[in-house]
C-alpha cells in the first residue's frame, strides 16, 4: 500500500496521544477521589504496551486479510480489545470509580476529538487506495464526532445537555458500528459482501490498522463509559458540584472539627 508519509504521520501521532492522554486525565481524577486510588499508571502501561504492540503487528503485516481466514484480523483485534477492557473494568473497581467522576466524564468527551483522524479516510478515497461506501459513511461520522467533542465536554452538565448528550454517544457508537460493519463486508476475506474497486484492504496494512485495532475499541469503550455515567442516577438528577467522592472526603474533613465542638461543649 502507497499510503503518504504525513497519513502514517497523523495516524502514529493520534494514537499515541491517545495512550497518553487517558492516563494523564485519570491521574488529574484520582486525586479528587476519596481514598485516592492510582489507576493512571496501570492504564497507561497498558495502553502504552497495546499501542506498541499493535503498531509493530500493523507494521509486518499480521492483519493482512487471507481468503482462508473467516474471520478478518482486524476483526478478531478488535474483539479481543473490546473483551480486554471489558474485563479490565469488571475486575478494577478503583478504575470504574475513577471513570464515573464527573470531571472524569468531560475528560472521557473530550478525548473523542481524536476522532477527526476520520479525515484519513476520505483523503485515501481521493487516493484511490479505500472506496467511497466505506470511506464517506466512516470518514464524515468520524469528523462529526471529532469536531462536536469539545463542545459537548465542555457543555456536558449544563442544564438540557443530558439528552443531547446521550444522544451524541449513541450516535458515536452508531458511527464505529457502521465503519465496522462496512470495512469487515468491503475487505478481501470469506466476510466480502460488497465487491468495490478499491476495497477497504488498505485499513489493514500499516499504518491504518491501528485505527481498527486501537482507536476504535478505546473510542467505543469511552462512549461506554459515558454513557453508563449518564443513565446513572446522579447524572439524571444533575450535577451539582457534589459528588460521592467529594461528600466523602467533606465527612472524613469535618469529622474532627465536629469531635472538637462536642469536647468544649462538654468542658463548659
Amino acid at each position: 500500500m502507497n499510503i503518504p508519509l504525513y497519513v502514517t504521520a497523523s495516524v502514529v501521532a493520534v494514537g499515541a496521544i491517545a495512550a497518553i492522554a487517558l492516563p494523564i486525565i485519570l491521574a488529574r481524577v484520582s486525586k479528587r477521589a476519596a481514598p485516592p486510588v492510582n489507576v493512571a499508571t496501570p492504564v497507561g502501561l497498558a495502553l502504552g504496551a497495546w499501542f506498541v504492540l499493535t503498531t509493530i503487528l500493523a507494521a509486518v503485516g499480521a492483519y493482512r486479510p487471507a481468503l482462508s481466514v473467516v474471520v478478518p484480523p482486524v476483526g478478531l483485534a478488535l474483539l479481543v480489545t473490546l473483551v480486554g477492557t471489558g474485563l479490565a473494568l469488571m475486575l478494577f473497581p478503583g478504575l470504574r470509580r475513577v471513570l464515573d467522576h464527573p470531571v472524569a466524564q468531560q475528560g472521557v468527551m473530550a478525548l473523542q476529538t481524536w476522532r477527526i483522524e476520520g479525515a484519513a479516510f476520505l483523503i485515501l478515497m481521493l487516493l484511490g487506495q479505500l472506496p467511497p461506501l466505506f470511506a464517506l459513511p466512516a470518514g464524515i461520522g468520524d469528523l462529526f464526532v471529532g469536531m462536536t467533542a469539545p463542545f459537548m465536554a465542555r457543555k456536558l452538565h449544563r442544564p438540557g445537555m443530558h439528552r443531547l448528550a446521550i444522544a451524541w454517544n449513541l450516535f458515536g457508537l452508531l458511527d464505529l458500528a457502521v465503519a465496522v460493519g462496512l470495512g469487515v463486508t468491503t475487505n478481501p476475506g470469506a466476510t466480502q459482501l460488497f465487491f468495490t474497486l478499491p476495497t477497504s484492504e488498505a485499513m489493514t496494512a500499516f499504518p491504518t490498522a491501528i485505527i481498527p485495532t486501537f482507536l476504535m475499541p478505546l473510542s467505543i469503550l469511552l462512549h461506554l463509559v459515558s454513557l453508563r455515567h449518564l443513565f446513572s442516577a446522579p447524572a439524571r438528577s444533575g450535577f451539582d458540584g457534589k459528588t460521592p467522592w467529594t461528600i466523602s472526603q467533606r465527612a472524613i474533613t469535618e469529622k474532627p472539627t465536629d469531635q472538637r465542638h462536642f469536647a468544649s461543649n462538654k468542658g463548659e
